[in-house]
């Protein structure tokens, strides 16, 4: 039984995979007749996509409409883009859905009734997780690039190129998560938009506190007329020397971040450990009452020391 459900739970993490990846193909080549029956001159039909990744995108469509009048929309998917997942906000909510499922089957396979209510749960929480790590290191990645790219910057307008063209000078040879960024900008820029939105967009969807910084120094300097070079040299050096100061905190406090996983994830090991050996010992937490008012009681102050723990050994700098 064991075994059957580890392997029915590889199995529908594959389909999920795969159910994304042909749904992402699909929007790709969509958009791409479209593309060519505007440059045709809107002619001829456009391709739609069939089977599985039109029940994908029909479902992800309906689910936005859903809540199109909610802020939870916006928010998960401005958190989408910046981790640089090609999915938009109800797409990733249908992955919520299917990672519950399939973490409420596969649990369910192996200690029935407490697994369902204990894998759902995890299985929804997983994405959301992934996707709050892939955010947090796109953050960490562009803070870290910044420097570089600022002096590049730097470099290019003291050899008397225009700021557009330093910008061009930075999408064509910056590597991601800022390379992209900078060639969105160019791209919206040619296409009508001015500079200025174009630039607090990119910091907006960013979400870093040093760009949104970078993004109003380069245009007060640019509509003041002042020396944007000496500007950006100034905040290329700032920024490093935060950078360094960053790399000393992560490294005083990684004893307690580790701590903080160990004791976090540590009941949820034991729990799944006790699901595999004797799958009926932790019932009574999900048959009796007692027991359910304990387990609520726990995940709460087990979210409440999570905060406080990284309260703790988060340090701005």
């Amino acid at each position: 039984m064991r075994s059957l459900a580890l392997f029915a739970g590889l199995m529908l993490l594959g389909g999920g995979v795969a159910l994304v990846w042909s749904g992402r193909q699909a929007r790709d080549r969509t958009g791409l007749a479209r593309l060519r029956t505007l440059l045709d001159g809107g002619a001829g039909p456009v391709e739609r996509p069939a089977g599985f990744a039109a029940a994908w995108s029909a479902i992800g469509r309906a689910l936005e409409e859903a809540g199109e009048r909610s802020t939870w929309r916006d928010w998960l998917g401005v958190r989408v883009e910046r981790a640089g997942w090609p999915l938009r906000a109800g797409e990733f909510v249908l992955v919520i859905g299917c990672a519950a499922a399939a973490g409420g089957f596969t649990f369910g396979l192996m200690a029935g009734v407490p697994g369902v209510v204990i894998g759902t749960p995890v299985g929804g929480m997983a994405p959301l997780l992934l996707l709050e790590r892939r955010v947090r290191k796109a953050g960490e990645r562009a803070d870290e690039q910044l420097p570089d790219v600022l002096g590049r910057m730097a470099a290019s307008l003291r050899a008397g190129h225009s700021l557009v063209h330093a910008i061009e000078a930075v999408a064509e040879r910056a590597q991601p998560p800022l390379g992209p960024e900078f060639a969105r900008v160019l791209a919206e820029h040619r296409l009508g938009r001015s500079l200025d939105e174009a630039l607090h967009a990119m910091a907006a969807r960013n979400g870093s506190v040093d760009l949104r910084w970078t993004v109003r120094a380069i245009l007060v300097q640019h509509r003041t007329g002042g020396r944007l070079a000496e500007v950006l040299d100034v905040l290329a050096e700032f920024m490093r020397d935060r950078e360094e100061v960053r790399r000393e905190v992560r490294a005083l406090t990684a004893d307690g971040r580790i701590s903080a996983v160990v004791l976090i994830g540590l009941p949820f090991l034991v729990a799944a450990a006790l699901l595999v050996i004797s799958p009926g010992y932790l019932s009574p937490l999900v048959a009796e009452p007692f027991g359910i008012v304990m387990l609520l009681g726990a995940l709460l102050l087990m979210g409440a020391a999570t905060l406080w723990i990284r309260r703790i050994v988060r340090i701005e700098v």
